[in-house]
């Protein structure tokens, strides 16, 4: 069931969860990891640890890879992603044939949100959620705990 027809809802949701599971962390946000969504290298962080998020709806109609028949957290631990980048060579390939495989999948070009962990014009949280159009929000709705570092 549906409670509310729009992707804007599973969006605000989204990151609503994500606030919510912060305020329940007990450790701090890792020193290294900007505290600032606008800065390229921020991630989000759950006890200590980095991961890259992932949000699929059922009202993604026009972006096919972000369906799912329910609301979908897929969420990967940063190590994970290293690795996969380390093999350069192999990680290229693989982002090239699935880049490909998105233009055949999905009624819309690839998100212009989509980059790489680390470049200077690359925010993380951005790919996030994407929205079932070439649209984008402004800033990042993340919200840290007051008083912490996060």
């Amino acid at each position: 069931m549906i409670l509310n027809g729009t992707v804007k809802y599973f969006e605000e949701l989204f990151w609503k969860q994500l606030t919510w599971v912060h305020e329940l962390d007990e450790t701090e946000w890792p020193a290294d990891v900007p505290a600032d969504p606008a800065d390229p290298l921020w991630e989000y962080c759950f006890h200590g640890e980095r991961y890259f998020m992932y949000c699929a709806t059922p009202l993604h109609e026009n972006r096919n890879s972000r369906h799912f028949p329910f609301m979908m957290l897929a969420i990967t631990p940063r190590w994970v992603l290293q690795r996969f980048i380390e093999k350069n060579e192999l990680a290229g390939k693989i982002k090239t044939h699935i880049r490909k495989r998105l233009i055949q999948y999905d009624s819309l070009p690839p998100h212009f949100n989509l980059n790489e962990y680390g470049n200077a014009d690359n925010h993380e949280w951005k790919q996030y959620f994407l929205h079932d159009k070439d649209t984008a929000l402004p800033q990042c709705p993340f919200q840290h705990s007051k008083g912490r570092r996060g």
